[in-house]
């Protein structure tokens, strides 16, 4: 089932299509626009080093996926990185977005 986006601007329902460009040198900003009035709505921007740790994420959910389930030690070990990892690159997702859109 896709997923619809109402529009504050118009009030119209759509389905986000998202896009991307470079918002800074080493920064992509993904958003998705109104097809209706054209507002655009950004939903996140991402630098090499989140790119980076998002790879890393991936690369630890494989392991834990391959991991015999009694291996208890090993699991929460991944896990506690992969929330660490993921807790820095939302740190550095609101920063971002504080800097390029005066948001804080």
């Amino acid at each position: 089932m896709e997923q619809k986006a109402n529009c504050v601007s118009c009030r119209q329902d759509f389905v986000p299509k998202i896009q991307s460009e470079w918002a800074t040198k080493g920064v992509r900003r993904h958003y998705f626009a109104c097809p209706h009035c054209g507002v655009q709505y950004t939903s996140r921007y991402v630098s090499r080093a989140i790119q980076s740790r998002q790879m890393k994420i991936r690369i630890r959910r494989k392991k834990i996926k391959n991991l015999a389930k009694g291996d208890i030690e090993n699991i929460e070990r991944l896990s506690a990185e992969i929330e660490k990892l993921a807790a820095e690159n939302k740190k550095e997702m609101q920063e971002l977005r504080g800097l390029l859109e005066g948001v804080s």
